[in-house]
């Protein structure tokens, strides 16, 4: 298996974006094909990818910050009271200004590090919450709860495939969906 060298970068105007790097650790080519597929789309996609479709998988620790905050995104879809308000625009609420401060203190060892704020951090889930958006409306899916729990739909690649990768909140415990989740409009 070959491997590919990249790493998040965030610019000055707060785009998470992907660069390569020889000295950063190696990615196998699917993992890699997935998050430039993503991030070719916009840092929104990227996140929605890292958050919803590489969680439970083995990444470079570099990655693990980005992650888990699309991995947040993705949990604040899962537990929204109104999922029909969801699909019907509402924006989905961004963690507090005071969990943006704290995140905004620990980012990653990468470059641009330095231009992580709350504000940016703000930006990046505006971002993310609009591509969620997109995707849903590119699967021709909608969401919806199944036994009381919230499903979300989310993963580049499979809205183009019309087969949305599902998640379903149990408290802490989450688990795959089958496709039958899903509602075709």
């Amino acid at each position: 298996m070959d491997a590919v060298f990249l790493v998040p970068a965030l610019t000055p105007h707060g785009h998470l974006t992907l660069t390569e790097d020889r000295d950063a650790q190696p990615l196998d080519r699917e993992l890699a094909q997935r998050l430039r597929d993503a991030f070719a789309r916009g840092s929104g996609h990227g996140l929605l990818q890292l958050g919803a479709a590489e969680v439970g998988r083995v990444i470079p620790s570099v990655f693990s910050y980005w992650r888990e905050f699309g991995a947040r995104y993705v949990t604040a879809i899962c537990t929204q009271p109104d999922l029909d308000a969801v699909q019907l625009e509402a924006q989905v609420p961004a963690p507090s200004d005071a969990e943006l401060d704290s995140l905004a203190l620990v980012p990653p060892p990468m470059a641009g590090a330095e231009y992580v704020t709350a504000t940016v951090l703000q930006s990046l889930w505006r971002e993310v919450d609009s591509a969620f958006r997109r995707e849903l409306f590119e699967s021709k899916c909608a969401v919806r709860g199944q036994q009381g729990s919230s499903v979300v739909a989310a993963s580049s690649r499979a809205a183009r495939g019309r087969e949305l990768s599902m998640a379903e909140d149990h408290g802490r415990r989450r688990r795959d969906l089958p496709p039958a989740a899903l509602v075709a409009q």
